[in-house]
């Protein structure tokens, strides 16, 4: 799968049904060229994807093995929080 197609899905958690928000970042191992973990920008307001400068970003770094299936518009992750 392209980068372009995996940045824009939704990042869902099966185990409650919360949208945790878009990936951000993906971390490849440049030896294999396998993906180790994704990182995930938490949703916030409308005023913050718009100016995303003036306010802090919270991240989650989901690893691999934490992802339960990719779809066409999301991807779902089973969380243990």
């Amino acid at each position: 799968m392209k980068y372009s197609k995996l940045i824009n899905k939704v990042v869902i958690n099966v185990d409650t049904g919360e949208i945790l928000g878009h990936i951000a970042d993906v971390d490849i191992d440049v030896r294999t060229y396998q993906v180790n973990e994704i990182q995930v920008l938490e949703k916030g307001g409308i005023l913050e994807r718009l100016l995303p400068w003036l306010f802090k970003s919270n991240q989650i770094k989901i690893y691999i093995g934490c992802i339960d299936s990719i779809g066409a518009d999301a991807i779902l992750v089973k969380l243990n929080k």
